[in-house]
């Protein structure tokens, strides 16, 4: 307890006005309590309150009443008697409306009450059950449930700012996707100022950026800010921020700003968008009193203003409306948040009354950043976050707090697989931007969301098909048409075309242009994977490891999870391209993850294919049988490259048990020894990567004395990482001692293996 505060409650002398207004709020406040009357008056029956709460184990509810009293309480024990005495009586409670009979009493004073007191009570009514609430313990009571009230606030300012926080954080916890313990979080989020059309179209062309503002410090600037974002971009997260910052007693002690938040469609039904009244029920009259004298400003806060099921038109005149209305009140401010309202751009009539401002996608470092400290708080591995840094689809997919919250989401549910959990992040992520998530809010029925769903697939298939980066408009409207021709759903096309252009986040269209497309490529991926996946019609063919067609059939076998025979025909496919035989090494450990729910042996015999394919492509660059533009490396070069990519893109959980049994086949199968010892040593390396060992023994104990050169030093130098080393290792090491020993013409070669191309070799050293 701080000496302040224990002055501050020895101050207090006026049991009715001062000690009665602290305990009404406190009282409230106190853990489990479910109603509390103030009960003080000529008909008080002993009691200053009582509140009811339900009892621990049985639940029924027990009734308690407070005896608040100013001052030391010593002898003289008259006044408390008879209250005491007084609350023994069965008395009224909720209004009047139910007869209750006492469980427990409190008496409460502001200073001490000594123990021939406390004793004296307790034998004089050892049939009731009597507490007491020492000046201490009444202080500890106020820093645990009502701290506000030592700051220099009155008491129902400092009420109404303690309950809209402890509303907030309550929302907050229920709004959140992703729960990390009782801890809550906040990423600060990137806010520029959001001008014109024109004048953004003509940043973009000089490659610059509108200025980056401080939210907190626009809203001391500006009385009216209308913040826009995509779906999932932060906008309610940055409301219940402000009011969270707002709410503290030391900010409002320092800006005398009082924030007050409502959604636009509690705003728009419920109080007609009349502040006034808005005010009025959300502070209460004798709050708004009390203000009415005070330089308070009043910041509403406003959620959500597209999510009141308005027409384009009819959204920028109820905007109007809200400018009106606020000017009428003084001491003002408004910050409401909305997606992009495009309709804003046609118009000048709000430029001078509204500050525009975009809350911007994540950079990617944003983004790593947001998802390490979700990663942290949920004590995951700091290897998946190097994962996430490889992997394209990370790098492809949306900047959104939301889609990260997603992503660290989907690892703590599955922290073994990052792709997979890329596939079901576009999977969510997509139902969020068509409006999955809006059907409650009337803002879309299933038929739409699904007849959305299914257009996207045409407008997919459309771009990928012809290899085009955009749909002329009229192409995609005739998509939309003829779609809804052949179904009897009751939309209608141009008003369902009006909602993909409008509501639909990750679609773009030039009016300019008159072109559609995704804002994004991996969309449109996503998408036409995801369409071939119904009907499992995809043709598999060495396009499977071209660039282009990589995440379509990524998001192919993740829709699919289960798919034994497409996985066997990627395994054996033989691309004859040099670049698709390098692409299949890197990206059939992500085609293998998508497709997770697959039967083990398939990804087992995979697993052994690649590794073989490693080998052998490595033998014919080194060996100059393929002329590859990798043959400017030098040949450690080149094995240091080729053990980078295997144990980098197999390393995860998941491949544990298939390297152990590739081994197993590899090791005992009818392959060349030099193709066998290339294949164990890639095997080997990436188990030890992956934590399930810490030796070359796989390796060395198929080729004890006939091991190639450059894996015995490739051996040597991964080795100096561990931390022991084998009885076989330090054989190994003796053995290339042995052999280097005056034998400078071996060491001179040895300096062409690390220093010269391969195609600039004569031989190479076995």
């Amino acid at each position: 307890m701080k000496d302040h505060q224990k002055t501050k409650i020895l101050a207090i002398k006026d049991e009715v006005n001062e000690l009665h207004p602290l305990l009404n709020i406190l009282l409230k406040r106190l853990p489990n309590v479910v109603r509390s009357e103030y009960t003080h008056g000529t008909t008080e029956w002993g009691a200053d309150f009582v509140f009811s709460r339900p009892h621990p184990v049985l639940k029924h509810e027990q009734y308690v009443a407070v005896i608040a009293k100013v001052g030391k309480i010593a002898q003289d024990l008259s006044s408390i008697d008879r209250q005491i005495e007084e609350c023994g009586y069965p008395r009224p409670f909720l209004g009047g409306k139910q007869k209750i009979r006492i469980d427990e009493i409190w008496v409460v004073t502001t200073d001490n009450i000594t123990k021939g007191a406390q004793d004296k009570i307790y034998d004089k009514y050892k049939a009731m059950n009597i507490s007491f609430v020492s000046g201490e313990q009444l202080v500890e009571l106020i820093n645990n449930y009502y701290p506000a009230y030592w700051e220099d606030t009155s008491l129902l300012t400092g009420e109404y700012l303690s309950l809209i926080s402890a509303k907030n954080i309550e929302l907050d916890q229920q709004l959140s996707l992703i729960q990390i313990a009782d801890k809550r979080f906040y990423v600060e989020q990137d806010i520029y100022e959001y001008p014109r059309y024109e004048y953004r179209k003509h940043l973009k062309s000089k490659n610059q950026k509108s200025k980056q503002i401080n939210i907190v410090e626009n809203i001391k600037k500006n009385n009216f800010i209308l913040v826009e974002g995509g779906a999932g971009s932060g906008k309610s997260k940055l409301l219940r921020y402000l009011v969270n910052h707002f709410s503290s007693p030391e900010i409002f002690k320092e800006t005398n700003i009082l924030p007050v938040w409502v959604t636009y469609k509690e705003l728009y039904d419920q109080f007609e968008s009349n502040f006034d009244l808005l005010l009025k029920d959300k502070l209460g009259k004798d709050l708004l009193s009390e203000l009415s004298s005070t330089k308070i400003n009043f910041l509403v806060l406003i959620d959500a203003f597209d999510e009141k099921n308005l027409k384009l038109g009819e959204q920028i005149d109820e905007l109007s409306k809200l400018v009106t209305n606020y000017k009428s009140i003084q001491n003002l401010k408004v910050v409401l948040t909305s997606r992009y309202l495009s309709e804003l751009d046609k118009s000048t009539a709000l430029e001078g009354d509204i500050s525009r401002v975009d809350l911007a996608p994540l950079s990617l470092n944003r983004t790593l950043d947001f998802i390490k400290m979700l990663c942290a708080n949920l004590n995951l591995a700091t290897r998946l976050i190097e994962d996430l840094k490889k992997s394209q689809l990370f790098r492809e997919m949306p900047r959104s707090p939301i889609a990260a919250i997603l992503l660290a989401k989907l690892i703590n549910e599955n922290p073994k697989d990052i792709p997979s959990s890329l596939t079901e992040l576009y999977t969510q992520y997509v139902e969020l931007t068509l409006g999955r998530w809006e059907i409650d809010k009337g803002l879309e029925t299933q038929k739409e969301y699904q007849a959305l769903d299914n257009i996207l697939f045409e407008f997919a298939k459309y771009i990928l098909s012809y290899e085009i980066s955009f749909i002329p408009l009229g192409d995609a409207k005739d998509i939309v048409k003829l779609y809804l021709s052949n179904r009897n759903l009751g939309l209608n096309p141009d008003e369902l075309f009006e909602k993909i252009e409008k509501r639909c986040e990750i679609i773009s269209v030039d009016s300019k242009l008159n072109t559609l497309t995704f804002k994004h490529r991996s969309f449109a991926e996503f998408f036409y994977g995801k369409s071939l996946a119904r009907t499992n019609s995809l043709e598999i063919d060495e396009k499977a490891f071209t660039p282009y067609w990589m995440n379509t059939v990524f998001f192919y076998l993740g829709a699919l999870k289960d798919a034994p025979q497409i996985i066997t025909k990627l395994s054996n496919l033989k691309p004859g391209e040099e670049s698709a035989r390098w692409m299949k090494l890197i990206n059939m450990s992500n085609y293998l993850l998508a497709a997770y729910a697959t039967p083990y042996n398939d990804v087992s015999q995979a697993t052994t294919n690649i590794m073989v394919e490693a080998s052998e492509l490595f033998d014919e660059i080194t060996s100059k049988k393929l002329e590859s533009p990798f043959a400017k490396l030098s040949h450690m070069q080149l094995l240091q490259l080729m053990s980078y990519l295997m144990r980098g893109n197999y390393s995860y959980d998941f491949f544990k048990q298939s390297l152990e049994d590739s081994a197993i086949r590899i090791a005992d199968g009818p392959l060349p020894d030099l193709i066998k010892a290339y294949a164990l040593y890639f095997l080997n390396i990436t188990y030890i990567e992956l934590g399930a060992g810490d030796s070359f023994d796989i390796v060395l104990k198929q080729f004890t004395d006939n091991l190639p050169l450059d894996i015995s030093l490739a051996i040597r130098h991964e080795s100096e990482n561990l931390k022991q080393r084998t009885d076989l290792m330090r054989k190994q090491d003796k053995r290339i001692r042995r052999l280097l020993k005056n034998n400078s013409a071996l060491s001179r070669d040895l300096d062409k293996l690390y220093d010269n191309p391969i195609n600039s070799s004569p031989k190479r050293l076995k």
